[in-house]
């Protein structure tokens, strides 16, 4: 029974440090029980850094989605812990110590202990979207350019689907056919 129970440790050891999410479990307080390699790295610290809730607090620099500062006691984890709701999808702006901002995606679910109400600690997956967000924002702005010479341009330009269905006409074509 023993080994199995080394076996079944190394194992999730194994599948922990092989995710691509940082994972954090956190007591009532706040204070760190359990996390992986990949929370670190996402974070930009060390992993005993990561268990000092002190410096994870100093580290804490975060802004909502929107720019508005998000303080530690108000990130997802606390909020969980704190209401007993799930915070799914809660994206934030996270500064490294180094300057870099990092989008991160933060899920925390509370857990409970037998017929408690209350939960007695939380876990969050971290994942960070930086690549992604930035690509969004790239997209949105060739977008707006592209929209921009559209409604400018004297030319016509229409686009239809294989259905001969109308996509999509700037102001010059509608303008042109009288419509």
């Amino acid at each position: 029974a023993k080994k199995m129970q080394q076996v079944a440790k190394r194992n999730y050891e194994a599948i922990m440090e092989g995710l691509t999410a940082g994972v954090i479990m956190q007591d009532g307080s706040g204070e760190v029980l359990a996390a992986n390699k990949r929370a670190a790295q996402i974070f930009d610290t060390s992993i005993e850094n990561i268990y000092d809730l002190n410096e994870f607090k100093n580290l804490w620099n975060s802004t909502k989605k929107d720019g508005d500062p998000l303080s530690f006691e108000k990130s997802p984890p606390m909020n969980a812990v704190q209401s007993g709701a799930v915070e799914s999808n809660v994206q934030i702006v996270f500064q490294t110590k180094s300057g870099e901002s990092r989008t991160l995606v933060i899920n925390s679910q509370p857990l409970f202990e037998d017929n408690s109400p209350a939960p007695v600690s939380v876990v969050s997956s971290i994942i960070d979207v930086t690549r992604e967000s930035k690509l969004e924002k790239e997209v949105h702005h060739q977008q707006v350019l592209f929209d921009a010479f559209q409604d400018n341009t004297p030319h016509l330009s229409w686009m239809v689907n294989e259905g001969a269905q109308l996509l999509y006409a700037n102001a010059s074509f509608f303008k042109y056919l009288n419509i």
